[in-house]
């Protein structure tokens, strides 16, 4: 397969290539090691140059691990089965750009420099999907600035000591 696009509810796999092997047969389809590389991945948050390492033995699906570019920065997860199975596994990213993640929020006015790394708790299952207790921490220094923003100005207007969050300069951020 090559340049292939899949769409799926509200997600968009584009620009899809499998250079590998497969094959269908009573027990259905069976790859053993295949690797998909997907140029761009469309689900509200910008991934791009993913790379999978995937097995598929009985029309069971297991991602051995998955790699690629999320929010100007990279991600890594390793060991997640694609069957509805209720697992946890661990999203390491790295490098995340905290200007692209304050431009997916499209709000007037913000401003903000750095980068973060760590990790994100993953668990899955068959109808959900969910990150809890993750820990990111700047990769350096950074600033934070708030200009004309009218849902800030508001917050500030009843809570006056968040004005400082209008000019903030930081040398370590965690969440």
């Amino acid at each position: 397969l090559t340049d292939s696009s899949l769409t799926y509810d509200d997600f968009e796999l584009l620009f899809l290539q499998l250079n590998e092997s497969f094959s269908f047969n009573s027990a259905g389809l069976q790859l053993t090691r295949g690797k998909i590389n997907i140029e761009e991945i469309n689900v509200g948050v910008p991934i791009s140059k993913v790379t999978l390492l995937m097995n598929i033995v009985d029309n069971v699906a297991k991602l051995e691990s998955a790699e690629g570019e999320l929010i100007g920065g990279t991600f890594k997860v390793t060991d997640l089965w694609l069957d509805g199975r209720k697992q946890r596994t661990n999203i390491s990213v790295s490098g995340v750009d905290l200007a692209d993640i304050a431009a997916l929020q499209k709000q007037q006015g913000i401003k903000v420099t750095g980068e973060m790394s760590g990790i994100l708790p993953f668990q899955f299952g068959y109808e959900e999907g969910i990150i809890q207790h993750g820990m990111l921490t700047s990769d350096g220094p950074g600033k934070l600035t708030i200009q004309d923003n009218a849902a800030f100005d508001l917050i500030k207007s009843q809570q006056k000591e968040l004005s400082f969050l209008q000019n903030v300069e930081y040398r370590q951020l965690s969440s």
